[in-house]
């Protein structure tokens, strides 16, 4: 299946991007964070093994979000993409890049699929020994800036539960396989990994189950304490780190009508003050109050943290639902 562009005639997103180089070893991981000059000192980033329901910012202190950014936490993914294509235009900005480019992202759907409905793609099973293995594609929304297109999709690693430097943790590592669909206008590209265990689905549609019964109930909940906070919620691997969740407020929303067959929805960009730093790009965006639309027609729309401009940290264009 060739991945096809969802993007309709929209205002494209423009900017700082925030990307990150890996690095082969830790001193030179070290090293990147502490020159770093998108965050200097890096308050405000909380590491996921630390936090708790006393991290959440006051008025937010309640069991039902803290359960919500516990699934947010950990439906979030490290992207690792080993390759630049050379589909990318002469004024891209990685163009040219040598090393890994780090991301994040969200884990979302996972299909079922059996030796009947084709060969499994992953590099275990090009062993003849473990063909006709059922196996599952899960996707993942991240920036189309960090994964551009097949070739690059073949050549990337999705890191899950990557939540500790503890080399004992339960990390899953899940290889790429293929872009399902992109909107290079909205900075989103959804890719597509290989798993052959059924708990990793299990827990992802369990994640994301939950995730949906709470944003339906917040959404249902305004805030009756400072409504205007709009609080925002990031959750990413910022210099290749163990996962980390920053909390902030959305200072703009613009709103793009694209066209009529999106009656009832609108396609928004987000600008939020929420820290991010290298390698946030591609982390899911959510807040307060917002009802995302998330998966329809084979695409997931939801808003990606793609980079920074005029102050302000931004995400690409999502689609989420009019509110009356």
């Amino acid at each position: 299946m060739m991945p096809t562009d969802k993007g309709t005639k929209m205002r494209g997103t423009k900017g700082r991007l925030n990307y990150e180089v890996t690095y082969r070893n830790k001193e030179a991981q070290e090293n990147s964070a502490s020159s770093c000059t998108k965050n200097p000192g890096h308050e405000g980033f909380i590491f996921a093994e630390n936090f708790s329901i006393e991290s959440l910012p006051e008025s937010f202190r309640t069991p039902k979000m803290y359960e919500l950014c516990r699934c947010l936490i950990n439906l979030t993914c490290m992207i690792e993409v080993f390759a630049t294509s050379k589909n990318r235009s002469a004024s891209d900005n990685f163009k040219d890049q040598l090393g890994a480019r780090i991301g994040s992202g969200s884990v979302y759907i996972p299909l079922k699929y059996t030796h009947k409905g084709g060969h499994c793609p992953c590099p275990e099973c090009k062993d003849p020994k473990n063909a006709g293995r059922e196996f599952y594609e899960v996707y993942v929304t991240t920036a189309h800036h960090v994964v551009f297109d097949n070739y690059e999709a073949r050549r990337t690693y999705v890191k899950l539960h990557f939540d500790s430097e503890d080399i004992t943790n339960s990390t899953v590592t899940l290889p790429g396989y293929r872009i399902v669909n992109y909107n290079a206008e909205a900075d989103r590209t959804i890719l597509s990994c290989i798993t052959h265990d059924i708990r990793i689905v299990e827990k992802i549609q369990k994640l994301r189950d939950s995730a949906k019964e709470f944003e339906e109930y917040f959404c249902s909940h305004p805030l009756e304490t400072n409504p205007s906070y709009n609080l925002t919620v990031i959750v990413g691997h910022p210099h290749r780190w163990p996962k980390t969740i920053s909390f902030g407020s959305c200072i703009q929303v613009q709103s793009i009508n694209s066209d009529e067959s999106n009656k009832g929805t609108v396609w928004t960009e987000y600008k939020y003050n929420a820290p991010t730093c290298p390698g946030s790009s591609g982390a899911l965006v959510w807040i307060y109050g917002k009802k995302r639309v998330g998966y329809r027609d084979s695409d997931i729309t939801t808003h990606t943290h793609c980079g920074s401009e005029d102050g302000m940290n931004k995400s690409g264009l999502g689609l989420e639902f009019k509110t009356p």
